[in-house]
């Protein structure tokens, strides 16, 4: 079982790399304009 001190670390880091994928793609749409 995991803490719920880990899981929430766990869930900060997904919405850390969320948040880079969304700035990526959104890079590559403006490069594309």
């Amino acid at each position: 079982m995991l803490k719920i001190g880990e899981y929430a670390r766990i869930r900060e880091i997904n919405k850390l790399e969320f948040e880079v994928e969304i700035c990526m793609k959104y890079e590559k749409y403006i490069a594309m304009k």
